[in-house]
């Protein structure tokens, strides 16, 4: 029994001295695991690219990695015992106990760091800090960060050169308003300069005239055969001097605002046989026939003096630039709230490049059929100008060799119009505009909502079912803005925009059109005046479409918008 206990003891021994044996070779490898991984993370710390360190919870450094010294200007070994606040940049030490107290709070902090290295230059560090606390070992604080101050410095020096650039564009505004200022005190010289020469030289004139048909006409001493051929000559000149004369009257009045329109319900078969008979004398000269096709009846509502103005410049160009024997066509159509004067001759024709420009003060780009330039050049502009002030527009279709056709638009009468005769100078004026109140006519086939959208943006809505009902509204009330769809059930917007348009009392009301792109109708930029706006809004985007516009229309920021900047 003795020998077996000792047997057992003897197994139990070697058992031990084997497992002991295991146990050290596993211990001897698990440290040297250990200092393997602790080199690792050492050659992490000290030759990485990041900045990295720890610091205690009062603030004092107990490790920085060469990468962070060497951009703060130090060795790590002169940084290790100082604390973190003595490279803060100094308007900002004074957060440093915040810091402290907010990543004991919460064991976390990240942000923006000032620092200054050795030679006192600004540095700028992202960094994101986290407190370790390990069992037997001291808490402390791993910080990691990130220099950005190369970065930092490109954003102020583009925000210093935006700066800069806002400040030059300042100044050239400013200058360019002063310019502007110095144009318009000039323009307006200029023209009070035109209209005062102009009375002056057409007083002598009109003398000249007049005692030129006296020495004419005298019986009583009469003119030798040479002497009236001289006299023609002056009367010849003088006639045409103060034809030119008038014409820069014409411009300067339109210029300055002092042309008087007086628009009224005017027969075209009153006004249009005036004008022909007075160009008898250069149609008979020229032997050139002025065909007239004007359905009978066929009326404007314009200014009947003005009207006799467009039709002999147009007229007189035409019997000019056509041919010894040829025709010029004159035509008149209605298109519902527009009449539509066409002036066709059969000259050289005017080159494409060239059809909008005619329209501009002193351009003449052909001779006449007789070789030579005529007048001032004002004459088409003076046209245009009184087409567009009663409400019309005026172009040419013309190709060269194919001769020229002026076509103008006016407003039909009131009665074609469907609108009420005008009011008589002793009735109550038109009401004054209402500036937050937008007038709807919505299209109610379509996706709606306009009312509530305008009523969302902060203005009054006043609702109108179709057009006809809005135009009866408008005689009794003026919304600050028109909005309409193009696409309404009874008549079109088109035709309900180019009535309102036709309405000199509502010449200058804004009108917001809506349309989809596909459905647009053709040519709404040249037979629409005034404030007009054309918008095509995204589908879903209609209330952030109208918003922009209507501010603009009605000149002042809407009420929703000043609502929301005042919660922000």
């Amino acid at each position: 029994m003795t020998s077996a206990l000792l047997v057992l003891l003897l197994a139990v021994a070697g058992v031990a001295c084997f497992l002991g044996a295991r146990l050290a070779k596993s211990r001897a490898s698990a440290l040297r695991q250990l200092e393997l991984e602790s080199e690792r993370y050492r050659e992490l710390f000290e030759n990485g690219l990041g900045l990295l360190c720890t610091h205690d919870l009062q603030g004092r450094l107990l490790a920085v990695n060469p990468a962070a010294a060497r951009l703060l200007g130090y060795t790590p070994e002169e940084l290790v015992g100082r604390s973190l606040e003595d490279f803060l940049a100094p308007d900002v030490r004074h957060l440093f106990p915040v810091y402290l107290e907010r990543i004991r709070r919460g064991r976390t902090d990240s942000g923006l760091l000032r620092l200054q290295d050795r030679s006192g230059a600004e540095l700028f560090w992202m960094y994101r800090n986290l407190v370790l606390e390990k069992p037997g070992a001291p808490t402390f604080v791993l910080g990691h960060g990130i220099d950005v101050t190369d970065r930092r410095r490109e954003s102020q020096r583009l925000e210093a050169d935006k700066q800069r650039y806002l400040r030059r564009i300042e100044t050239q505004n400013l200058e360019l308003e002063l310019r502007n200022r110095e144009v318009e005190q000039a323009n307006r010289l200029k023209t009070e300069f035109l209209a005062a020469m102009s009375h002056e030289l057409r007083t002598p004139l009109t003398s000249i005239i007049g005692f030129s048909d006296i020495l004419d006409e005298d019986e009583e001493s009469p003119l030798t055969p040479l002497q009236r051929t001289y006299l023609g000559y002056v009367r010849k000149g003088a006639r045409h001097l103060l034809e030119l004369i008038n014409e820069i009257l014409d411009l300067s009045k339109i210029e300055a605002g002092r042309l008087d329109l007086h628009p009224e319900e005017t027969a075209l078969d009153g006004v249009i046989p005036e004008v022909v008979e007075t160009l008898r004398p250069l149609t008979d000269a020229r032997q050139v026939r002025i065909a007239r096709q004007v359905p009978p009846g066929l009326a404007v509502y314009a200014d009947r003096v003005r009207l006799r103005q467009i039709l002999f410049n147009l007229l007189g160009n035409a019997v000019k630039f056509s041919p010894e024997g040829g025709t010029v066509e004159l035509t008149a159509a209605s298109l519902g709230s527009l009449t539509c004067l066409a002036v066709a001759d059969s000259g050289p024709g005017i080159p494409q490049d060239q059809q909008e420009q005619i329209f501009t003060e002193f351009h003449q780009v052909l001779e006449t059929s007789s070789g030579v330039r005529e007048g001032t050049g004002l004459g088409l502009a003076i046209v245009r100008r009184l087409v567009e002030q009663q409400g019309g527009r005026i172009w040419v279709e013309s190709e060269a060799g194919q001769g020229s056709c002026f076509k103008f638009l006016l407003p039909a009468s009131r009665q074609a119009q469907g609108l009420p005769p005008p009011r008589a100078h002793n009735e109550a004026t038109a009401p004054e505009p209402e500036r937050g109140t937008v007038l709807v006519i919505e299209d109610p086939g379509g996706e709606g909502g306009l009312s509530e959208a305008v009523l969302s943006l902060g203005c009054r809505p006043l609702a109108a079912r179709d057009g006809r009902e809005a135009l009866q509204l408008l005689t009794r009330v003026r919304p600050g803005v028109l909005l309409l769809s193009l696409l309404l059930p009874d008549q079109d917007g088109f035709q309900t925009l180019l009535r309102v348009r036709a309405d000199p009392a509502l010449r200058d009301l804004p009108i917001l059109a809506l349309a989809p792109d596909d459905r647009t109708p053709p040519g709404l930029e040249l037979l629409c005046s005034g404030p007009t706006r054309l918008l095509c809004p995204p589908p879903g985007r209609l209330r952030e479409a109208l918003e922009p516009e209507l501010e603009r229309l009605l000149g002042h920021p809407l009420a929703a918008a000043l609502a929301s900047s005042a919660v922000l």
